[in-house]
């Protein structure tokens, strides 16, 4: 990677990569915080297997966590407008959860349930996007999520240097390192 290039992503927020069909092969999305601007100027780029990359989509602000369901649709957790945005296959935006608050990151579970760390707690969407409360009250500085086969969701906490584990009923325990 050149030097310019890694400036370029200092602000790096998230990263998202997507396999699933050939019209994405070999694409990285990334959530994009270029640094020195406010979060309402952070954008999602697209970057094919050479590393060249436009903006997708122009219109949303403050993509701060992203993931892929099973059939390829993408999700950007919308930090600035308390959301949750869909982009199908085909780039066409849609609002798969309002009122979420303050979104940070996404993960996906073997389910298809879209798991969201959103205001200090951790928030479950099935496919319809219903919602049901996870845990709460754990905190607002943890930064990513992650989700095992075994139904289990896991939380790093940023501030701390520490990844909790939370089970299908919520209880949390936390991973020696």
């Amino acid at each position: 990677m050149k030097r310019a290039t890694q400036a370029r992503y200092l602000g790096l927020v998230a990263v998202a990569c997507f396999f699933f069909t050939s019209a994405h092969a070999d694409t990285v999305y990334v959530s994009n915080f270029p640094a020195g601007h406010s979060p309402t100027h952070q954008y999602i780029e697209e970057l094919d297997s050479s590393g060249q990359g436009s903006v997708f989509p122009a219109g949303i602000s403050s993509p701060t966590g992203l993931a892929f369901d099973s059939s390829g649709d993408l999700y950007a957790s919308d930090n600035s407008n308390n959301a949750i945005v869909k982009f199908d296959t085909s780039g066409n935006e849609s609002v798969f959860a309002s009122s979420v608050g303050r979104p940070t990151d996404l993960a996906f579970d073997g389910n298809g349930n879209l798991y969201a760390l959103a205001g200090g707690g951790i928030e479950k969407f099935d496919s319809s996007g219903n919602e049901t409360n996870i845990a709460l009250n754990i905190g607002f500085n943890d930064s990513g999520i992650a989700c095992d086969r075994n139904g289990n969701v896991y939380v790093c906490n940023s501030l701390f240097g520490t990844i909790s584990k939370y089970d299908s009923s919520g209880n949390q325990s936390l991973l020696d390192r």
